[in-house]
């Protein structure tokens, strides 16, 4: 099994991966889907939705660390504010 990662650097490793992959992923499916990448291996699945993308890829790799986020565009600034919350202890 492999470390678990800080927030900051599944954050990092994320932007990294997405930014390698963002040309397939807009080329290929709608600006509106959402993708998760496993920060490791660099593998992802793309979805409607966050959770959907989030639980498709952790049926096939269920200790992978995942960075979520739409492939389009437009910010989640709530997803960011959810993920922030976990890593401080945080409820709203």
């Amino acid at each position: 099994m492999s470390q678990t990662l800080s927030l900051h650097e599944v954050s990092t490793r994320g932007v990294e991966w997405f930014a390698r992959l963002e040309s397939t992923l807009t080329h290929d499916f709608s600006l509106r889907d959402y993708v998760a990448i496993d920060v490791v291996s660099g593998e992802y699945a793309v979805a409607r939705s966050t959770s959907q993308a989030m639980r498709t890829l952790h049926r096939l790799h269920p200790n992978a660390q995942l960075f979520l986020r739409r492939i389009g565009d437009e910010p989640e600034p709530e997803l960011a504010a959810r993920l922030f919350d976990a890593e401080t202890g945080r409820d709203k």
